[in-house]
């Protein structure tokens, strides 16, 4: 099932979803969380993509598709920001690079511009769908995938992500791309974090980037608590 899937990460589940959904839904779901666009952001970032218009017949990328492969692109600041849609509501949010400027006025600052929180996608996940899935990433975290985790009397959601790195046509044998992605305390969500590993020396174990995002943040909250 769904919730299993997602705790132990089973590619195959995710492939088979994708399969029996086919390209007429997948596509118009990837381009309604923003798959095709850039996300706003004050420096300039990638544009995200998911699929070579040349390849729509081709099933074995949809099902690699379904689980994160294939050819999705997308930055990590993006995937963070429809990822937290997940903390916020559905609402993917517009990151900002800092919340206000100011400049020193004899001894005070004084606030020179100060930027209010905006939604840049809106509602993309229902919320029967939160309320299904959000449990399922704090199991994740609590005894799946990302049960490395260790923060303490912080509860969190999170995903891990093992992605093969593709080098001349095929994917290239134990060089992989890791990923943590989680937001805190899952309750009442405050702060998200995403962590990525290219190419680690201990290959496709994804212990590595949970543990880096488990010391990133436990600082986070010890700093704003």
């Amino acid at each position: 099932n769904m919730s299993n899937a997602i705790t132990k990460s089973d590619n195959i589940y995710f492939a088979d979803v994708a399969l029996k959904a086919g390209w007429e839904k997948l596509e118009p779901f990837l381009k309604m969380i923003g798959f095709d666009e850039r996300i706003p952001f004050d420096l300039r970032v990638s544009k995200p993509g998911y699929l070579n218009s040349d390849n729509y017949e081709n099933m074995q990328l949809l099902a690699a598709t379904g689980y994160g492969q294939g050819e999705l692109i997308i930055s990590p600041l993006q995937m963070a920001c429809i990822f937290s849609s997940l903390a916020n509501n559905g609402d993917v949010m517009t990151p900002r690079l800092v919340r206000a400027t100011r400049r020193m006025e004899g001894t005070d600052y004084a606030v020179v511009d100060e930027y209010s929180e905006s939604v840049w996608k809106e509602n993309i996940i229902s919320d029967h769908a939160l309320s299904t899935i959000v449990p399922m990433l704090r199991r994740v975290v609590e005894e799946g995938s990302g049960r490395k985790i260790h923060i303490n009397g912080l509860t969190i959601c999170g995903k891990t992500g093992t992605a093969e790195i593709a080098q001349g046509g095929t994917y290239s044998d134990g060089n992989y791309i890791l990923s943590f992605m989680g937001f805190a305390p899952a309750d009442e969500p405050q702060y998200a974090c995403i962590v990525i590993v290219d190419s680690p020396a201990g290959g496709g174990n994804s212990e590595i980037a949970s543990t880096i995002f488990s010391e990133i943040m436990g600082n986070i909250m010890n700093y704003y608590q």
